[in-house]
């Protein structure tokens, strides 16, 4: 876990250690979708934080900040059902995780490293970083087109914003859209490095306490380089941005029980 020695990142992802993974876990397949978080909303009548302050952040045209208006209802830019839900906050990630279920709840950021890497130490384990609009949703022809001033990839998937889940080549163990796409929150306490870090799958601190929390996998603006297991950030529980959605993680027993009658083990249709 965390950043090799041929891969160009920063400290926060040092020093790379080995982390045992010691109970199974389930890991949703794709990233929790517009339609998902709607029959969430519509069931508990949840008001997210973008909609609670009136604003999330967004990209202005040349520069990040917060904007005025937008939410997972309107990020910006069009989605459809199938598209990750985004512009949610960590707190909202976790009142969804609350309503499926007593044991639903974000990945630590080793277990979903874990799933990201696929067996692989390599720092692009679905393939060379300038094949990613075949892997993943990063930045590319399309998104250069509207942001001349970005760095991209030089291919052209066709989608400068968020795609419907599944529309890339799935990594080795299944898994769609770990890396791009949407960033992901994950249930750790912000740590500036590894130092004195678990050396297993557990979170790390306080995952119910409020202040930063982890980021991971990039998102669909990001540059091919940086879509890449070990990267990480982290944003505030409270606070929104339209690159950021989640995944979902069901904790289970060490032979696994059966999925609960409303998880299915399919993916979803056009994945």
């Amino acid at each position: 876990m965390g950043q090799g020695k041929k891969e160009t990142g920063n400290d926060t992802e040092l020093p790379r250690r080995i982390v045992e993974v010691k109970r199974p876990y389930y890991l949703g397949q794709g990233e929790v979708t517009v339609a998902e978080f709607r029959r969430f909303v519509a069931d508990t009548g949840y008001v997210t934080d973008a909609e609670r302050r009136g604003r999330a952040t967004g990209w202005h045209g040349n520069r990040w900040g917060r904007k005025s208006g937008i939410s997972w209802r309107n990020p910006g830019f069009a989605q459809d059902d199938e598209h990750p839900a985004v512009c949610l906050s960590c707190r909202d990630a976790r009142a969804f995780c609350r309503w499926l279920g007593r044991k639903f709840r974000l990945p630590s950021e080793a277990q979903w490293e874990y799933a990201a890497r696929a067996g692989s130490e390599s720092c692009f384990p679905r393939g060379d970083p300038d094949e990613v609009c075949r892997h993943g949703n990063g930045g590319d022809l399309s998104a250069k087109r509207l942001f001349p001033e970005w760095n991209t990839a030089s291919c052209d998937d066709g989608s400068p914003w968020t795609a419907p889940g599944g529309s890339y080549a799935p990594n080795p163990w299944g898994f769609y859209d770990l890396l791009g796409n949407a960033w992901e929150w994950c249930a750790d306490p912000w740590h500036p490095d590894f130092r004195g870090a678990p050396l297993d799958e557990r979170v790390w601190g306080d995952a119910s306490s409020g202040g930063k929390r982890v980021l991971k996998g990039g998102s669909w603006y990001f540059e091919p380089q940086d879509l890449r297991p070990a990267w990480r950030h982290w944003h505030r529980v409270r606070e929104a941005t339209n690159g950021a959605g989640f995944r979902v993680l069901l904790e289970c027993e060490e032979d696994g029980p059966p999925l609960p009658a409303n998880v299915s083990s399919e993916p979803a249709a056009g994945r």
